[in-house]
């Protein structure tokens, strides 16, 4: 873990030292990219950033007094702030945003960037952005594919009852494998996989 910290920020520190210029040019030939899709994947990306951004209307957020001009690069929440800058630096330095990077379970009043939203209907105003990927988003790479995997299922016992465990075997048995936590030898565990 403290690895791939150091990593995010040796990444995140210096790709802050490349001018914004270069990534904001390149922000044209992106779109240009996206133009050229076919008309299927162009309506899963739609669809896409719908959900990530519910507002249909023009706002406008230069009266609140927590916005932030865009381009500043922040030194608080570091992997927060650092998957922010990775999508902001594309855009013009005189942009300015609202954003919360804490976990939020309530809808805020100005369209504002975050990484959550309360699981209502009216929480249009929660703009999601793909934050702390160094925690949520690290994928390792598996050799098997899906359909090939065995479809099993290993649990420690914690059963408070003999109806629990009864009910737990009704249900998942054969695909479970159900150990007492107490025991030491997992010679028997590891022979069905």
């Amino acid at each position: 873990m403290a690895d791939s910290r150091l990593m995010m920020n040796i990444k995140g520190i210096s790709i802050s030292f490349i001018p914004r210029f270069f990534f904001q040019r390149k922000l044209f030939r992106i779109f240009d990219k996206i133009g050229t899709f076919n008309d299927s994947l162009l309506e899963e990306i739609v669809f896409r950033v719908n959900y990530y951004n519910k507002i249909m209307s023009d706002f406008d957020i230069k009266t609140e007094s927590n916005c932030e001009i865009i381009g500043r690069f922040p030194f608080k929440k570091t992997s927060l702030a650092y998957d922010g800058y990775k999508l902001s630096k594309y855009f013009n330095d005189t942009f300015l945003w609202l954003k919360d990077y804490n976990d939020v379970n309530y809808v805020f009043e100005k369209p504002t960037i975050c990484k959550s939203r309360p699981l209502t209907n009216e929480n249009y105003n929660n703009i999601l952005l793909k934050l702390d990927s160094n925690r949520h988003f690290c994928f390792l790479k598996d050799r098997l594919s899906f359909e090939k995997k065995k479809i099993k299922l290993c649990l420690e016992e914690l059963f408070i009852n003999n109806t629990d465990r009864i009910f737990f075997n009704v249900i998942f048995l054969p695909k479970a494998v159900i150990w007492d936590i107490q025991e030491k030898d997992l010679s028997s565990i590891k022979s069905l996989f």
